[in-house]
């Protein structure tokens, strides 16, 4: 009973689908619903698929792509782009840790956070287009598992020392468990899917999440709720980026 609490509890927080969840969740479970991460990211694939075969009997080809991404980043409630946005004012902003950390709490967008995320949906509309067709079903469908693996592994990363959002609540109650739940349900789909290039699929993703850990750690000693998000953003255009490249 406890995992279909623990998924559902993933599936509300990491996209706007209304499940019913009774009941106070507590911190503890917060933190344990990420081993289901990649699985919320298997099912926001699923949809976007759905969408896809809709929409191209409709609208051509860049027009369907520009309304799947649109779609895209309803279905998750913005939650990662803001986190996006945050994280590119706050480290634009300074060097100095606190004032990073005080700048990313500010919800009000900078001129930096704004061309940034422009450029990201851009990009992304840009990469989901060129992605050859016999590509296109694992691409949607395993680019958002991967994004939130990214995010559970993320976790075992100390939080930063002043985060008081959601995302210290997550980081501190999970643990090497629910990264190796998340890492089965991966590969599992990954493998059912693309077989041995999946591991092709990963080398930048271990990579690029290595180098941007590593630069955030240096800066301000762990991770946030919006170092999460933009990580999530940041992958997921890797992600598409790889599948132009796997053609």
């Amino acid at each position: 009973m406890n995992i279909i609490k623990r998924i559902i509890t993933a599936v509300t927080f990491l996209t706007i689908i209304p499940l019913p969840n009774n009941g106070v969740i507590q911190p503890k479970e917060f933190g344990k619903s990420m081993a289901y991460f990649p699985l919320v990211g298997l099912l926001i694939g699923a949809l976007l698929i759905g969408a896809q075969m809709v929409l191209i009997k409709i609208f051509s080809p860049l027009t369907t792509t520009v309304l799947l991404i649109a779609f895209w980043s309803c279905l998750t409630g913005f939650l990662h782009l803001e986190g996006f946005v945050d994280a590119i004012d706050g480290f634009s902003a300074s060097s100095n840790k606190e004032r990073i950390l005080d700048v990313m709490k500010d919800h009000h967008c900078g001129a930096k956070g704004v061309v940034a995320i422009v450029f990201l949906i851009i990009v992304k509309i840009v990469l989901l287009s060129d992605i050859p067709a016999y590509l296109l079903t694992p691409a949607l469908v395993l680019t958002p598992a991967v994004s939130r693996w990214v995010m559970v592994a993320a976790s075992l990363c100390p939080h930063a020392s002043n985060e008081t959002g959601l995302g210290k609540t997550f980081v501190e109650n999970s643990g090497s468990t629910e990264v190796v739940i998340a890492s089965i349900i991966l590969m599992i789909a990954g493998l059912s899917l693309l077989r041995i290039q999946f591991i092709v699929l990963m080398i930048p993703v271990l990579i690029l999440v290595l180098l941007f850990l590593s630069y955030v750690i240096r800066k301000i000693n762990g991770v946030t709720g919006d170092i999460l998000g933009a990580m999530n953003e940041l992958i997921e255009a890797a992600c598409l980026g790889t599948f132009v490249l796997l053609r």
